[in-house]
């Protein structure tokens, strides 16, 4: 495998991630929360395999997004944020497993949909938190984590 593929996989895992919380938002049917976290498992999982190979390659990736380079979008992965992103994805990727038996057997106590779609949300905003190469990016990343962590809290009917 090149080098190439790596940045490739985190990058994907990231889109997929950011797919998972569409389908589980969609609708109450058991199909869209299936897809959902199959995709939030798929994506988290090349997502740590991706950040596992660049630790292991000692390689930095850093991207600019050219329609947005002027506004501070900048996402970079060294070493160091590499192993938390692999952390961060590969803990995320057994909690994503770990929640389709979880949600099944507490369907009455939360609103599943939101579960889900918000679960995958703040996933993505830890991704991009640990992503960030610029100022403006982290701030984005920091509040997508923390809104949506503040609404599964709240999304507790008990």
């Amino acid at each position: 495998m090149t080098s190439s593929f790596f940045p490739f996989s985190i990058a994907a895992g990231i889109i997929v991630t950011a797919a998972s919380s569409v389908f589980a938002f969609a609708g109450r049917d058991v199909i869209f929360r299936r897809i959902g976290n199959a995709l939030l498992i798929l994506g988290t999982g090349a997502s740590a395999f991706g950040g596992i190979a660049l630790l292991v390659t000692h390689a930095n990736v850093v991207a600019i997004l050219p329609d947005a380079a002027h506004y501070g979008v900048r996402l970079a992965l060294n070493p160091l944020s590499a192993t938390f992103f692999s952390i961060v994805n590969a803990v995320a990727c057994i909690v994503s497993v770990y929640a389709i038996r979880y949600v099944d057997e507490h369907n009455g106590i939360y609103h599943v949909p939101s579960l889900g779609g918000l679960t995958a949300i703040f996933v993505f905003g830890m991704q991009g938190t640990l992503l960030a190469g610029s100022i403006p990016m982290f701030m984005l990343a920091w509040e997508m984590m923390s809104l949506s962590s503040f609404a599964l809290v709240m999304a507790d009917r008990a």
